[in-house]
């Protein structure tokens, strides 16, 4: 980091509301895959430390990779290029 620059920011579980997004983890060991129950999990929870920090239900291994689905539908008067 170079002197004066801020510390970057990550995102945390709040900026994901499990209304309108999903998460599914990835175990980086075995490969299990499994929604995150988003509601369960403290909204401040940043999600790198949430990646680190994600322990495996099958094999037990800390650390995952996410994928974050956008899941709420869009309005229609929302939509590039309607009639």
């Amino acid at each position: 980091m170079i002197c004066g620059e801020s510390m970057p920011t990550f995102n945390t579980l709040a900026d994901f509301p499990p209304e309108r997004f999903s998460i599914t983890a990835y175990c980086d060991a075995c490969g299990h895959s499994q929604e995150v129950d988003i509601a369960k999990l403290p909204n401040d929870l940043p999600i790198p430390v949430f990646r680190a920090n994600a322990r495996c239900t099958e094999c037990g291994a800390k650390g995952a990779s996410l994928t974050i689905g956008y899941t709420a539908s869009m309005d229609a008067s929302c939509m590039i290029g309607k009639g």
